[in-house]
């Protein structure tokens, strides 16, 4: 899982570097990083914190509709559906 979080980094940065790369202008000078540097950073970040974000979104989620079966109560063995 570390390997795939890590390529999937990277693969963010390398992706976004060859889409803005210019074939015909092979020099990248401090206009290019004015340019196109912050969406590339800033993608970077969002790939970097979304799994985070979305395991303590979903996580939370699924937690609380546990609890709200149990009846708000610790016992996990106390349910409100019934089962085969």
């Amino acid at each position: 899982m570390i390997g795939v979080t890590f390529m999937q980094f990277f693969n963010t940065a390398v992706i976004l570097f060859l889409v803005s790369f210019d074939i015909f202008n092979l020099r990248i000078n401090t206009n290019w990083y004015a340019t196109h540097a912050g969406t590339i950073v800033s993608a970077m970040i969002f790939t970097a914190i979304w799994p985070i974000i979305e395991v303590l979104l979903f996580g939370g989620i699924f937690k609380l509709l546990r609890y709200h079966d149990r009846g708000w109560t610790n016992d996990k063995f106390n349910t409100n559906l019934p089962s085969v």
